[in-house]
């Protein structure tokens, strides 16, 4: 038998037996009898005046029983717990999470959470294999993505070498992923004969105390560590450069995390090794412990460069210390219009030049183009064949028609549609347009996208003029868009990647922190997740919450509670002591 709190087990120990006996040394001891009448006895004041109020505490029978239900009591506040022994299932999935949190310092030694879910995992997995040699087990790494790490059903050895290989992720982990893949290996393993069979026993080691994991069973990496670290993190960072004066950059950061006092840092942005600006930032916790504070760093940078932000603190998690942001060449690019006659729309002149915040040539069909030109547009003009330089073209319908054409639907979430409404666009179109659908209207395909050897092109089915286009505030922000989805940075925004996030036209999830190369571009990825910052500085306990959340424990771990016994055999103590003085009390 073992106790889950057993402090509080013996401060209520020494509480009530203190009280008890204290209440024995004031104890009047008279022994109750019966007279004719009181007259001889008005004195008796007097007598309990002159009573010695503390007394030598003399054994009784009384005072044994009322210490044994003090006892009793405070057994069950330490909340006593009964090992029954591990009932085995046939197939054990372990969940192993390997998110950023995960990698916090968890222990005196420099462990990790990870480090410590891996030794607990191992240690439950050599149990439960000593146990039963028919035993099969699973191995699943929560990360970016779930992923088996085991086989499909290995020996309790196999598994301890899966867990092993289990390596550290600087991403967020998709625990949700995992547990859906926990549910189909379980759903593939119970065929239409076999519907009664026995579900898999499922342990989860994460340090996710705020998410109930249904039928599974949460096994919180506890640390030997007597005072957490806490831990801060970069949470938000992006860059600008001001459209008046582009040599002028702003990076915008915000730093989160869990401290227990009032704590300040120097967050820096630096170009290698020169620094280029340095803030420092207070940052003062709440009732809950969360801090959170913004900062601006202004500096003069006349190239593109791949900037260097944060700041240095020992505490829980060193990756979210740092990331990197991607500013773009000052120089505003070329944009080069190819029209009838050289005439082209002036309100897509217009716009084009706000957007880009370049000059805008406007050409003939035929003539030569710029060398510096970073974008072609054509207005009005068939397309030959795709030039390696992006491109956006306006393509006139052949016929005049009465009706106006309208939108049926678009992909809100592409990055050339956001905040963009086309619900009350009428225009009059061209045939369906060849491509990835962005926009469909009432004669097949409105707006669609096509690439060339990494290069991006856009197709729009009508033009400018025979629209209501020009009219609404949809079109410049779609402008806006797609020249920033075409031309990465030539808004002067900073690029900032993420781990976990898909990167790049191949579309590679990168789990570290760090500079790396991606699709021959060297990028800088950073964590940049507040949830993650919060939680890797928590201390980790098991409360209340975690009891509920392991209501399958009793079923796979054997653990049996016993308090509610010691609280009836107390009360079944005092009921006794009662009886006992009661019969004492009473006159002869």
């Amino acid at each position: 038998m073992s106790f889950l709190v057993p402090i509080a087990g013996l401060v209520a120990a020494g509480i009530g037996s203190t009280l008890v006996v204290l209440f024995w040394m004031l104890k009047l001891r008279r022994k109750p009898v019966r007279v004719s009448s009181t007259l001889l006895w008005k004195k008796s004041v007097r007598d309990l005046e002159g009573n010695i109020p503390w007394q030598r505490v003399r054994p009784s029978f009384l005072l044994f029983l009322q210490l044994l239900a003090v006892l009793l009591l405070s057994l069950a506040i330490a909340r006593p717990v009964r090992d029954a022994g591990l009932v085995v299932s046939s197939e054990v999935i372990v969940v192993i999470d390997a998110g950023a949190s995960m990698g916090a310092i968890g222990d005196l030694d420099g462990s990790t959470r990870l480090d410590i879910a891996k030794r607990n995992a191992n240690g439950l997995v050599r149990q439960l294999g000593s146990r039963s040699s028919s035993t099969r087990f699973r191995v699943v790494r929560a990360g970016t993505q779930a992923r088996l790490v085991s086989g499909r059903a290995g020996t309790w050895r196999q598994a301890i070498a899966a867990i092993n290989s289990i390596v550290q992720s600087e991403s967020p982990s998709d625990l949700v992923s995992a547990m859906e893949l926990v549910d189909s290996m379980q759903s593939e393993d119970i065929s239409e004969e076999e519907t009664s069979a026995e579900s898999a026993s499922v342990y989860v080691f994460s340090d996710d105390q705020e998410t109930a994991w249904g039928g599974a069973e949460i096994r919180v990496p506890i640390s030997n560590n007597p005072e957490t670290l806490g831990n801060l993190g970069l949470v938000v960072l992006s860059a600008q450069r001001d459209q008046a004066d582009p040599n002028t950059c702003r990076v915008f950061v915000t730093i989160a995390g869990t401290i227990r006092l009032k704590t300040g840092v120097v967050v820096q942005a630096r170009d290698g090794e020169a620094v280029l600006a340095s803030r420092a930032m207070e940052l003062v916790p709440d009732e809950v412990g969360v801090a959170e504070s913004t900062a601006t760093l202004v500096f003069e940078l006349d190239r593109a460069a791949l900037i260097e932000v944060g700041f240095a603190r020992n505490d829980a998690l060193s990756s979210d210390q740092i990331g990197w942001v991607s500013l773009p060449d000052p120089s505003p690019i070329v944009t080069t219009v190819i029209a009838p006659d050289g005439i082209a729309d002036p309100l897509l002149v217009d716009v084009l030049g706000a957007s880009t915040g370049g000059r805008v040539d406007v050409v003939g069909p035929g003539e030569s183009v710029s060398g510096m030109t970073g974008l072609m547009v054509y207005d009005r003009i068939e397309r030959d064949a795709l030039v390696q330089i992006p491109s956006i073209a306006f393509v006139q319908s052949e016929e005049q028609r009465a009706t106006l054409d309208r939108v049926l639907s678009w992909e809100r979430g592409h990055p050339t549609m956001r905040d963009v409404d086309l619900g009350s666009l009428r225009y009059i179109g061209a045939d369906g347009l060849r491509g990835d659908v962005l926009a469909t209207g009432t004669r097949g395909a409105l707006i669609a996208e096509s690439a060339d050897r990494g290069v991006r092109h856009l197709q729009i089915g009508f033009a400018l003029a025979d629209s209501n286009w020009g009219v609404q505030i949809s079109m410049p922000m779609f402008m806006s868009n797609t020249i920033s989805y075409l031309l990465p940075g030539t808004s002067g925004s900073g690029r900032v990647y993420k781990t976990g996030d898909p990167i790049g036209e191949s579309n590679t999830l990168v789990e570290q922190v760090g500079v790396t190369e991606v699709d021959r571009e060297q990028i800088g990825v950073s964590l940049l997740d507040r949830e993650q910052s919060i939680r890797a500085g928590r201390e980790l306990v098991v409360g209340e919450t975690d009891t509920t959340r392991q209501a399958t424990a009793n079923q796979s771990s054997g653990r049996v509670e016993l308090w509610r016994w010691f609280v009836l055999a107390g009360l079944g103590v005092l009921m006794l002591e009662w009886v006992i003085d009661l019969s004492r009390r009473r006159v002869a």
